[in-house]
């Protein structure tokens, strides 16, 4: 005990009797009162007795050492399902030590098969916990059956070989998904303490060779985390291959240790009852490690080990960009309505100044007739401000002083406008775009709500996305992302990596200019889930801690982003930042242009009825 149970913590006392009977009341006492004289372990002793349909096992809230389980003298015919219960028990308890140490003491009064004994206790106790720290010790009691006193069976067993220690290593000798094969440590008479003192009880049992074994791996989420391949032999048996970042790293660790890795049923709804569904496998030990999208939480941890995390991700509400703006739209747009305004103001005042000044100067004959009519002066007004000569240079300088100020404002406001106009051609720019959550509610767009994200979001104090008016069903993820790219009417909760990923699928090479968010809502850590404890839980660890400090991560990230850019279809026409200028890029020019013709029929026309109804007259 001494060398196998770390001194000062606890360890926990298991008596498996039907009832109190004499026996186990003095086992009880002789265990105790041998163990507390010379040593200083808190115990908690626990009698299967007392056991009650409605009874809950509740222990310390520091973790046990190790465990030891006595078994009393007789059992009902299903005593071992009662253990496997409490097995069951001990497991549910949230400060319950997955790397626990366990001693079963069974004396058996009657022949038995041990070995068949021992593989159906090692079996069920691997798949119930995964310990593997395990010993068993059977006490032959064949030939003290009749005694009824503790003391008188323990001097009958003083003598003979008796007392025999098996244990069981796995992943060696076709221990894989079950237990076959089990190692007798030794027998020994219960008189024999230097022997069992020198017992390496509880050896390492694990080696970095494990034979080939098999191990389940279960892909859980969406691209990229998860990346399902799946072909059908020729028997048509379908075949799954996943090249996520998650499966990489544990093909990686079982090609260092040997392992053969099953993908099996790959989950992509992001829904309750598949995560129920997949946590149940583990439990149940249909799966042995879970992959993909599975957050280092508290609802993960209580139904799971899990490893050291080899990803951060980040859950953002992903918006729809701002939509470019038309380029007629933005060439008009270059000026204000109050500039337009002014511009136009000043245009009609420089005409009827000019006007007034050149029929003022007539009486001098100082000034020619290009400026004396209303016409004529808006006339040539109207071309200093296009930029084209006017019919006539004024003569007097009032109006020649006039005629300069006008032309050099023409010249600075043509200027910026052509300049500004050239720029908004190739590039027209973007709307505003969304700010808060009341103005997509004013605009009708719609938010995407996934139920498992909207669980784990009532843990926190971010839950202004629910204020959202219009909700849809988002469980299968990829369309909802698609539509708030493309279609740019739906917000939805996403990881940061999923839309660059479909961007990049969908042949967009400005990714930026289709996926936007608002802000993050949690951040969170990905590791691989498996079952609680699993004992290559520390082996897995040391061997992400590796990955991670490789840059292995970093590598996967790059090798997709380049493999999505050689198979991407262009299925998506985006407005590039430079492109050759050519005739449909002046459409705009010819629009403005066809309007001035418009307008100048007009005004033609308009002129013509006018000048005949003043002649008829």
């Amino acid at each position: 005990m001494n060398k196998e149970f770390t001194m000062g913590k606890p360890l926990q006392f298991d008596f498996m009797f039907t009832n109190n009977s004499e026996y186990s009341l003095d086992l009880r006492d002789v265990l105790l009162r041998k163990l507390t004289k010379t040593n200083m372990w808190p115990v908690t002793v626990y009698s299967n007795a007392f056991r009650e349909d409605n009874f809950i096992f509740t222990t310390t809230s520091v973790r046990l050492n190790g465990h030891i389980f006595i078994f009393g003298d007789y059992f009902e015919e299903d005593w071992l399902e009662i253990f496997f219960d409490r097995l069951r028990d001990l497991r549910a308890l949230k400060k319950w030590n997955s790397r626990t140490r366990f001693i079963l003491f069974v004396p058996y009064f009657n022949d038995i098969k041990i070995s068949e004994f021992a593989k159906q206790i090692f079996g069920e106790m691997w798949s119930i916990l995964r310990s593997i720290n395990v010993v068993l010790l059977m006490l032959d009691m064949r030939h003290s059956a009749s005694e009824n006193n503790m003391l008188k069976r323990t001097n009958d067993l003083r003598t003979g070989k008796r007392l025999e220690m098996y244990t069981w290593f796995p992943f060696v000798d076709g221990n894989c998904e079950e237990v076959k094969e089990i190692k007798l440590i030794g027998k020994y008479g219960l008189v024999d303490f230097i022997a069992i003192s020198k017992i390496e009880v509880f050896p390492t049992k694990l080696t970095l060779e494990f034979g080939g074994c098999n191990v389940n791996v279960r892909p859980f989420g969406m691209e990229p985390y998860i990346i399902i391949k799946n072909y059908t032999d020729i028997y048509g048996q379908v075949f799954y291959d996943d090249i996520g970042l998650g499966t990489q790293i544990l093909k990686l660790f079982a090609e260092k240790h040997n392992l053969t890795i099953t993908i099996v049923n790959p989950t992509f709804a992001l829904r309750g009852d598949s995560v129920f569904d997949i946590f149940s496998d583990v439990e149940n030990g249909v799966i042995d490690f879970i992959v993909g999208l599975v957050p280092l939480m508290d609802f993960t941890l209580v139904y799971s080990d899990c490893s050291v995390p080899y990803m951060r991700e980040s859950v953002r509400l992903q918006i729809p960009c701002p939509n470019p703006i038309p380029k007629v739209k933005r060439v008009i747009s270059i000026f204000t309505v109050p500039s337009w305004f002014m511009l136009g103001f000043v245009y009609l005042i420089v005409s009827l100044t000019m006007w007034i000044i050149s029929n003022i100067m007539k009486t001098w004959n100082f000034e020619p007739d290009c400026f004396r009519k209303v016409a004529d002066s808006l006339y040539n007004s109207w071309a200093i401000l296009l930029g084209v000569s006017v019919t006539e240079l004024p003569t007097s300088p009032y109006v020649r002083f006039l005629f300069i100020i006008y032309v050099s404002y023409c010249f600075a406001m043509t200027t910026v406008f052509g300049a500004f106009f050239t720029t908004f051609l190739i590039e027209p720019g973007y709307d505003r775009g969304f700010k808060s959550y009341e103005e997509m509610n004013n605009q009708g767009i719609e938010y995407g709500s996934l139920d498992l994200v909207d669980q784990i979001i009532q843990i926190s104090d971010n839950e202004e996305h629910l204020r959202m008016k219009s909700k849809i069903d988002c469980s299968y993820i990829t369309g909802c992302v698609e539509r708030a790219m493309f279609e740019k009417n739906l917000a939805v909760l996403t990881g940061s990596n999923f839309p660059y990923f479909l961007a990049l699928k969908h042949g967009v090479t400005d990714v930026n200019r289709v996926v936007c968010f608002l802000d993050t809502v949690f951040d969170v850590y990905v590791p691989i889930a498996m079952h609680v404890g699993n004992p290559l839980l520390p082996l897995l660890d040391r061997h992400i801690r590796q990955c991670v400090e490789a840059g292995v991560g970093e590598k996967f990230w790059s090798e997709v982003k380049h493999l999505l850019q050689l198979e991407a279809k262009r299925k998506y026409s985006e407005n590039e930042m430079y492109f050759v200028f050519g005739l449909n890029h002046l459409g705009p020019v010819f629009i403005l242009l066809l309007c001035g013709y418009s307008l100048s029929i007009l005004v033609f026309v308009l002129e013509i009825i006018v000048g005949k109804f003043i002649f008829c007259r």
